[in-house]
C-alpha cells in the first residue's frame, strides 16, 4: 500500500507454492527471515529507523547471508556510516555465534548445489580460486548497486531485489528456499522473470529422486538450463518490451507548441525590459 501497489499482490506471495512447500512442509526457517526482511523494509519506509535496524539484525540472525541487503534498509546515516554499522553487526554476529568449529566454514569452503556460475568455475579453477572469483563478483555487483543509489535515503525494492539476485547468481549453493527471499521483492518490482525463477528452482529436487533410486548424489547440469534459462529468456522479453514502450510512447503534439509559446513570451518580456 505504501508503494502504491495493489494489495492483492500480497496473496501472490502468501500462496506461492514454493513458500508453502519449504515452510509448511520443509520446515525451513527462511520464512521467518523473509518476514523480518519485509518488516525492516516497511519500518524504513515509515522512517522508523530503530525498528528497521532491529528487524534487519534479527533477519541476519535467522540466516547470515541476508546481511548483504541490510544497508538497503538502514541508509539514513549515509553510505559509509551505513556500511560501517552493517559490518560491525556482521563481525559481532560471527564472533558470538560462529566459532572455529562452526559448520559455517565447511559450508563456505566446499558446499555446492544448483549454482551454474559456481558449477562452471569449479571445473575451470581449483576450489578456492573459484570461490574467490564468486566473492569478488558479488562484491563488485553489490558495490555497483549501492553506488547507483548512494543518494537515496528511503529503501527501494528494486535495490533489494538486485542485491538478492546478485547473491543468488554468485552463490555456489542455491536451494529453493534461498530463492524464496527474492519472491516478495520480485512482486513489489512486478518482475515476472524473478517470480519464474523462484518457481523453477524446484527442478533441483530431481537430485533427490536420483539419490533415492541409486544412492548417488549427483546433479544434472541440464536442469540448470531450465531453472535459469527460462527466467533469463523472460527477463530478455521484459527488457525488450520495456524499451519498446519507451521508444513508442506517444508524444503530445501540443507540448512542443506550449514550449514554443512559453519561449516566445519569455523573449518578448526580455525585450520589453
Amino acid at each position: 500500500r505504501k508503494l502504491g501497489r495493489n494489495e492483492a499482490f500480497a496473496a501472490v506471495f502468501a500462496l506461492h507454492p514454493v513458500l508453502l512447500l519449504e515452510s509448511a512442509h520443509g520446515g525451513h526457517v527462511d520464512a521467518a527471515g523473509i518476514f523480518l526482511a519485509l518488516l525492516a523494509f516497511e519500518r524504513a519506509l515509515s522512517k522508523r529507523w530503530f525498528g528497521s535496524f532491529a528487524a534487519a539484525v534479527l533477519m541476519g540472525w535467522v540466516k547470515l547471508w541476508p546481511f548483504a541487503i541490510m544497508p538497503a534498509m538502514i541508509r539514513r546515516r549515509g553510505p559509509l556510516r551505513t556500511l560501517g554499522l552493517t559490518g560491525t553487526v556482521v563481525l559481532a554476529t560471527l564472533g558470538v555465534f560462529y566459532g572455529e568449529r562452526s559448520s559455517l566454514w565447511t559450508y563456505v569452503r566446499s558446499w555446492e548445489f544448483h549454482g551454474p556460475l559456481a558449477w562452471s568455475l569449479a571445473r575451470a579453477f581449483d576450489g578456492y580460486a573459484a570461490r574467490g572469483i564468486l566473492i569478488a563478483a558479488f562484491l563488485i555487483a553489490a558495490i555497483a548497486t549501492y553506488a547507483r543509489d548512494r543518494h537515496r535515503r528511503a529503501p527501494d525494492a528494486g535495490t533489494v531485489f538486485a542485491l538478492i539476485l546478485a547473491y543468488l547468481g554468485c552463490s555456489p549453493t542455491v536451494y529453493p528456499w534461498y530463492a524464496m527471499w527474492l519472491a516478495p521483492f520480485a512482486i513489489l518490482c512486478r518482475s515476472v522473470s524473478g517470480l519464474s525463477f523462484t518457481l523453477l528452482t524446484v527442478v533441483s529436487y530431481a537430485v533427490l529422486e536420483r539419490f533415492d533410486r541409486t544412492g548417488i548424489w549427483r546433479e544434472d547440469p541440464r536442469l540448470m538450463l531450465v531453472s535459469y534459462g527460462v527466467p533469463l529468456a523472460v527477463l530478455t522479453f521484459e527488457t525488450l518490451r520495456r524499451k519498446g514502450r519507451a521508444t513508442s510512447a506517444p508524444v503530445n503534439p501540443s507540448m512542443g507548441l506550449e514550449i514554443q509559446n512559453s519561449d516566445k513570451k519569455s523573449l518578448e518580456t526580455h525585450i520589453q525590459k
